[in-house]
């Protein structure tokens, strides 16, 4: 019995060793793959009722550069010098691809309808065939009626200037 109770504490030692080594490395910038630098732009879809926003698509703008500095804007929000995050090593090795770009916004997302969020998580899904595929989640609350999330959704930004 002991020696199966040892068994099960070095597994879980072993499971929260890993869990703390990639959190260490979540949160810090990475150079930009060859085919995510450039400049980019395109529209994504606006996934809140029209109770809150009107407008049906945002469109999306982003500057990468090959150390990982992105500028841009999302619908007339813009942000800039923020950092390109990737998937740390534990997410890499479940195969996850995505890169993260974490903004804050001090503009409305829409200004003719006055909507603001303070900012937001682009996540770029897939960068391929001079094409990125992103989503857009902004600080809000899903259960607060005041202060909705805003998504947008099957952003597709098509390269417009390379590095």
């Amino acid at each position: 019995m002991k020696l199966h109770t040892r068994c099960i504490r070095l597994v879980i030692l072993a499971i929260l060793l890993l869990v703390a080594l990639s959190a260490c490395d979540s949160d810090k910038q990475v150079p930009a793959p060859p085919d995510m630098e450039g400049i980019w732009a395109g529209l994504g879809y606006v996934q809140l009722s029209n109770q809150y926003l009107n407008q049906r698509q945002v469109s999306v703008m982003l500057d990468i550069d090959s150390l990982g500095v992105v500028y841009g804007a999302i619908g007339d929000a813009y942000f800039q010098k923020v950092r390109l995050r990737g998937p740390n090593w534990l997410s890499r090795l479940f195969g996850n691809k995505k890169y993260f770009v974490t903004v804050s916004l001090q503009d409305p997302i829409v200004k003719y309808e006055n909507f603001r969020r303070p900012g937001g998580t682009l996540t770029i899904e897939k960068a391929k065939n001079k094409e990125l595929l992103c989503t857009f989640t902004s600080t809000g609350s899903e259960t607060d009626k005041a202060n909705p999330v805003l998504v947008v959704t099957d952003i597709k930004c098509s390269l417009k200037i390379t590095r």
